[in-house]
């Protein structure tokens, strides 16, 4: 078998970004319509639920089971088939997790009224304009205006399909589904000269570059309103969507929780239980698996904190600026720039950068990975950061603080539960997120991780690709449950602390 090269990886990695993005988009939009034409807080719950469930679920949980599976399908096919057929699936797989990306920066940017407005203008100026002039005109409302926030998430459905690597590299067929981060990880891994990795990292990185053109003029438009735009977009204005909108909605939703939770769940529940037992009824392999697990957790809460707070800080940079364009410009570009890179750019840099005399003291520790980590996941920071601002309760947060302020003991009671749910339930929410996505980040971990401990993550990464044993599966659910463990114990204990301080 011929292996693939670099220049034949990166040609089908664009053409099945392109393809994939431009899909999303028929879905995506009929969740934003069916989202707008609705009153219903309930429903509109329930649409945000479905578009966002793919990005709950690791890449690399969706492609250990489909590695198997669609091995299994394959085996039916005719070997010319295999190919095409791994391909499409692959591609049905990273359609689900696009939308769920497109969905957050379409809840990021939404339509402007003013647009729309200027849009039905200048349709009426066509009579007494040069043809050439309107349709400069026109186009350039329609990539500013009316078409911003689908170009804007087309371009992140682009770049999160062209950067996807966990999946791709367990579900390969026959060299299928090809992709250059699994060209380029393998070339990694098999001691290829970094100098030389960092080379070739310079054609990804230049369509990565292309696929984000398109979501720039609404970064432009968003970095000039003084971040008032966020809070355009109500549900309920529009007309209420038809049925085909709703179909197709549904429809999505439907295809997202049985491809990536019903399948595995229905072939792998009653093997994962088994594994957790059988993990814990062994002293030895307890111990060894917590030690990774906790370590893995430690290290992705520690660069999740960090990303938060860094993207904190730069909100109230932006806020400091006004409407000043240039700092709240730049400040998202010098934030969203490394992560939208891709982890495998970041992290071979990263490593570039801590074999450099000034830094080789750090270079077999956690920092490194934290630091990679971090700047892997600052675009999720910061898209979570705008949606915790978009969706703030300044009145309700400032009531409650008032109420706290009350000489009975049961009103400043009731005021720490108000501000426990308005703050530290979303924030600590935030961090669960970004954690979840630190432990599960393949790339990154593999190569800025020290030398010992080996954390969780790679080690199933390396076991995945070889045979699907009970204790393989307990392993995974232990750290699927990690995470989760971290986050209940972090709300219970920030209760904890303000039921203390009414009572003081």
């Amino acid at each position: 078998m011929v292996e693939a090269t670099l220049s034949e990886t990166l040609f089908w990695s664009i053409l099945r970004a392109l393809l994939v993005a431009s899909c999303a988009l028929l879905p995506l939009l009929a969740l934003r319509r069916a989202w707008e034409g609705t009153r219903s807080s309930r429903m509109r719950r329930w649409i945000i639920a479905a578009a966002a469930l793919p990005f709950f679920i690791p890449e690399l949980l969706t492609g250990f089971h489909y590695r198997v599976q669609a091995a299994l399908w394959a085996s039916e096919l005719a070997p010319s088939a295999n190919a095409a057929f791994a391909e499409a699936l692959y591609g049905l797989l990273q359609l689900l997790r696009a939308v769920s990306a497109g969905t957050v920066v379409l809840l990021l940017l939404p339509q402007n009224p003013a647009a729309v407005s200027g849009l039905h203008t200048w349709k009426l100026l066509r009579p007494i304009l040069p043809l050439q002039h309107w349709i400069g005109g026109l186009l350039r409302l329609l990539v500013t205006g009316v078409l911003a926030a689908p170009l804007a998430a087309w371009s992140v459905m682009a770049i999160t399909v062209f950067q996807e690597f966990e999946t791709a590299a367990l579900m390969q067929i026959d060299r299928h589904p090809l992709a250059w981060t699994v060209w380029m990880f393998d070339a990694h891994a098999a001691q290829q000269p970094l100098l030389e990795s960092l080379r070739m990292a310079v054609a990804p990185l230049a369509v990565e570059f292309l696929l984000l053109l398109p979501l720039l003029p609404a970064v432009c438009r968003a970095g000039g309103a003084g971040g008032e735009e966020l809070r355009t977009w109500s549900a309920g204005e529009q007309r209420p969507a038809g049925w085909l909108i709703h179909m197709l909605a549904a429809s999505y939703g439907l295809a997202a929780a049985i491809m990536l939770v019903g399948i595995p769940q229905l072939r792998l529940g009653a093997e994962t239980i088994s594994g957790l037992r059988l993990l814990l009824g062994s002293v030895r392999l307890l111990q060894q698996s917590l030690v990774q697990v906790l370590t893995s957790t430690a290290v992705s809460a520690s660069a999740a904190l960090a990303a938060l707070s860094v993207c904190a800080l730069a909100a109230r940079l932006r806020q400091n600026a006004g409407r000043n364009r240039a700092p709240r410009l730049l400040v998202p570009a010098v934030l969203l720039l490394p992560g939208l890179a891709g982890p495998l750019a970041s992290s071979l840099t990263l490593l570039a950068l801590f074999q450099m005399p000034l830094l080789r003291p750090f270079y077999d520790t956690w920092l490194p990975l934290v630091l990679g980590l971090m700047l892997a996941v600052l675009p999720r920071a910061f898209a979570l950061q705008l949606l915790l601002e978009r969706f703030d309760k300044s009145e309700a947060i400032h009531s409650a603080e008032q109420l706290g302020q009350s000489p009975f003991a049961q009103v400043r009671s009731s005021s720490a539960t108000i501000l426990w749910r308005l703050i530290d339930l979303r924030r600590l929410g935030a961090l669960l997120l970004l954690t979840q996505w630190c432990f599960w980040d393949v790339t990154s971990t593999s190569i800025l991780r020290p030398l010992d401990p080996e954390p969780a993550i790679t080690r199933l990464y390396n076991e995945m690709h070889f045979a699907r044993t009970e204790v393989l599966l307990g392993l995974t659910a232990l750290s699927a449950l990690a995470p989760g463990v971290l986050f209940v114990s972090g709300l219970l204990l920030q209760w904890w602390i303000r039921k203390k301080r009414t009572r003081s």
